[in-house]
């Protein structure tokens, strides 16, 4: 798939230099990459969000750390 931004002039200075800096063989694999990466810490972002909620949902019902470990031992 080939997408198409238009970026403002100072960030595209500024795209330039760190990709001739640090060695990338142009804009596509530092945009590929840099997106790769953003969309990893979004995932991250939101796994914890989650996660936070459940914790949350966990102790407003009083369910501990017991109670966890025997319902696992129940499934087993």
């Amino acid at each position: 798939m080939e997408t198409k931004i238009k970026l403002p002039d100072e960030l595209t200075a500024e795209l330039n230099r760190i990709i001739s800096e640090l060695g990338f063989n142009g804009n596509s694999e530092f945009i590929e990459e840099a997106v790769r990466d953003k969309i990893l810490e979004l995932k991250r972002q939101r796994f914890f969000q989650i996660s936070d909620k459940i914790a949350l949902g966990l102790k407003n019902n009083k369910v501990g750390s017991k109670e966890i470990l025997d319902d696992f031992e129940k499934e087993k």
